[in-house]
């Protein structure tokens, strides 16, 4: 039950993630919507917006009264295949973003917030934000202007892998928000 909870939860944020970009690759359904309406009628970003309402109600299910576990399990993986569709994305992609959704936990709040900010969409992506936050803060190189999803590691002057400080992160005491 554990992997289908953490692959639901997943999907919702890889769903939020490319409707709040707009990029509706993964999303056949809703690509072929957008192209019969024009543009501004696709609702990407309101249905975004829906994804962390939903995520916050699979968070907080508890089991009824009068209703089993097995049943309770039912309800869920019901809620996670009819809202998720697994058989749409691939077994990486779910997992990069367990990873990206981890790693951000991870992270200190001002490092998070800074990193969220770049809509990074894979976890290495994030790392390497993360790197390029602490060098420009301690004065090492600066960090890469590309745009979201463009990044490039920043090479420290010592030739430290770009995780190094990464690893060094202690977790924060509250997990992090999705935008």
């Amino acid at each position: 039950m554990y992997s289908t909870v953490k692959a639901f939860k997943t999907k919702l944020t890889l769903w939020e993630t490319q409707m709040r970009k707009e990029n509706l690759s993964h999303f056949p359904s809703c690509q072929t919507m957008k192209e019969k309406l024009s543009t501004s009628a696709f609702p990407s970003a309101q249905l975004a917006d829906k994804i962390e309402t939903y995520r916050q109600k699979f968070r907080t299910v508890t089991i009824p009264a009068g209703e089993n576990p097995a049943e309770t399990y039912h309800r869920l993986k019901g809620l996670y295949r009819r809202w998720i569709r697994p058989e749409q994305h691939t077994k990486e992609q779910i997992g990069e973003q367990i990873i990206l959704e981890q790693l951000l936990r991870v992270f200190p709040a001002d490092i998070r917030t800074w990193v969220k900010e770049h809509e990074p969409t894979e976890g290495l992506a994030a790392a390497k934000l993360a790197q390029q936050y602490l060098n420009a803060r301690r004065g090492g190189p600066a960090p890469y202007q590309g745009g979201p999803g463009r990044q490039t590691p920043a090479q420290t002057s010592s030739g430290q892998s770009p995780h190094t400080a990464v690893s060094r992160l202690q977790p924060c005491s509250q997990p992090a928000r999705s935008r």
